[in-house]
């Protein structure tokens, strides 16, 4: 296994870098959602880690062309 140092800002731009690309139809939307949900997840547990509170993920709306 690999490790990679981020702080809890790069965890939340990787976060709605992924989110982004789940939900926009031509950047992979369906194609891409297993694996970004899988990302998603170890992403969140790695920016809640050692907290005293679970932070919460901005969510970004739906892009639509």
């Amino acid at each position: 296994m690999k490790s990679i140092e981020l702080d809890n800002n790069e965890i939340s731009a990787t976060i709605q870098l992924i989110d982004i690309a789940i939900k926009h139809p031509q950047l992979g939307g369906g194609k891409v959602a297993g694996a970004g949900s899988f990302l998603l997840g170890k992403f969140t547990a790695a920016l809640n880690e050692g907290a005293e509170e679970p932070q919460e993920v901005e969510q970004i709306e739906e892009v639509e062309e």
